[in-house]
């Protein structure tokens, strides 16, 4: 059943598949950050999924994640929408060994009216500078996709919306 799923969303023309939004209950958040935080939530609405938090002071970063099974080093496009304030934002994965890779980061512009198309290419992703392990390279599948938000502004309300989350080919354009 999983394979055919899987093969059910390869897709012609560079985008390889779609990584699955909901269901919103399988995005999880950190509970070692919840108390810094006045509010977290995520949701799946009118297939969007919707991540809305407001961070207490001191607070700069966020993040949510789910589990997926990527067995391809391919370059990631999120299809997303900022509804409020400004965040720079990354992707970032857990590999098979446990290692993490952060993407570059880009900005999310405050109060965006329409989605943008974010790409994140397989060659920027990184150990980032906080892992304490370290890796000469990706040990596949990925077993986790982390949604990261960087640079908050203490107590702000911030909604992203997300209308797709999908691997690209690293060849297409």
């Amino acid at each position: 059943m999983k394979k055919g799923i899987f093969l059910a969303l390869l897709l012609l023309g560079g985008t390889l598949s779609a990584l699955p939004l909901g269901p919103a209950e399988q995005w999880k958040s950190n509970p070692q950050l919840t108390d810094r935080f006045l509010r977290r939530s995520t949701a799946l609405r009118d297939n969007l999924l919707t991540w809305s938090f407001s961070p207490k002071p001191k607070q700069s970063f966020n993040d949510i994640y789910r589990e997926i099974r990527c067995p391809q080093n391919t370059d990631i496009e999120c299809v997303v929408r900022n509804r409020e304030y400004p965040a720079s934002f990354g992707i970032k994965f857990i590999d098979s060994a446990g290692i993490e890779w952060m993407s570059s980061r880009t900005l999310l512009r405050e109060e965006m009216a329409d989605f943008t198309t974010v790409r994140f290419r397989w060659s920027d992703f990184r150990i980032p500078a906080w892992s304490k392990r370290r890796a000469a390279g990706v040990k596949l599948p990925l077993k986790k996709i982390y949604l990261v938000v960087f640079d908050l502004e203490p107590e702000g309300e911030y909604l992203l919306e997300f209308k797709e989350i999908r691997q690209v080919d690293k060849e297409a354009k």
